[in-house]
């Protein structure tokens, strides 16, 4: 076994240890392909009626998308369909809301338990916090922090930029690739979320991937 083998080995089983201690369903995957279709087949089974996502480029780099479609049982409600109106969007940002799973990732996970977001307008955050009846989480090694004070200053001057540049938003950060504190429309950050507990126990269900998946 190679030394980085054995080095993200102890660094995902330590994050599952806190993050289970803290009531999060946790399951660790060695690839994306292999999370994807244990999401599909094991959390999107026959109770689950309706699949609402949030935005995330690990979410979008997955064949996810494909393996729930695949299912006739599932309503996807596909608020990244480009295809749709502003208007249809937000719409779709509503239902998601009320979904039987929301779908997302993490901007970063703490060795210390918490889970850590930062939204524009909150859609994402607010389906993570309440709502749907089951969440599942993609997030790949790249977002393990030790503790908040770290795991804020990757979302800040890592994943926003990132997101940023995705996006093709003219913000500072998208041009220097760290955080300016911008005050523009066109800012991404708006609402930060720490969960510290999963309530109900498991209703939040994080996926551990040892792959580099996402920013």
């Amino acid at each position: 076994m190679s030394i980085q083998k054995t080095y993200w080995d102890l660094l995902l089983e330590a994050t599952q240890k806190a993050l289970e201690k803290h009531y999060f369903a946790v399951s660790r995957h060695e690839t994306l392909g292999e999370a994807t279709s244990f999401l599909a087949e094991e959390l999107a089974g026959p109770e689950i009626g309706s699949v609402g996502f949030g935005g995330s480029a690990s979410v979008g780099n997955s064949d996810l998308m494909a393996k729930l479609k695949a299912k006739p049982h599932l309503k996807i409600i596909d608020r990244n369909n480009h295809e749709a109106s502003p208007a249809e969007r937000q719409e779709m940002s509503r239902q998601c809301l009320l979904a039987d799973l929301f779908v997302a990732s993490a901007n970063a996970v703490t060795l210390t338990g918490e889970v850590v977001n930062l939204d524009k307008f909150g859609n994402r955050v607010a389906a993570i916090a309440f709502g749907p009846k089951k969440v599942a989480l993609l997030v790949g090694r790249e977002k393990i922090r030790s503790d908040l004070t770290e795991a804020k200053n990757r979302v800040k001057n890592l994943a926003s930029p990132m997101n940023a540049l995705r996006l093709k938003l003219p913000t500072p950060c998208s041009k220097t690739g760290h955080c300016h504190d911008c005050q523009g429309e066109t800012r991404i950050c708006g609402v930060w979320q720490v969960v510290e507990r999963s309530f109900p126990k498991g209703r939040i269900h994080i996926l551990l991937v040892n792959e580099e998946i996402g920013f």
